[in-house]
């Protein structure tokens, strides 16, 4: 079944997350369409624990919030991934 998103997904996105437009990108896994950001640390912290569709970069994995390593401190900076759509 074919993933479509439009501007409006995008730009809700953008808003909901503070977002600048030139400081993410769209990252397409089979049927899942990610938005993907760097930000502080605490932040992306912040958003994982509060958004069960937001995921934290650990070294070149992916983390939920359930997922998180015991005791787990963020860097200073850090990149998330927020699923846009999936079908």
């Amino acid at each position: 079944m074919p993933v479509t998103l439009d501007h409006v997904q995008i730009q809700t996105a953008l808003k909901q997350f503070g977002i600048h437009p030139h400081d993410y990108y769209l990252l397409f896994n089979h049927n899942i369409v990610y938005i993907v950001w760097c930000t502080t640390g605490a932040e992306a912290l912040q958003y994982v624990t509060e958004n069960s569709c937001v995921a934290i970069d650990i070294k070149g994995e992916w983390y939920y919030s359930s997922e998180l390593p015991d005791n787990y401190v963020p860097h200073t900076y850090a990149c998330v991934r927020y699923i846009l759509v999936t079908s």
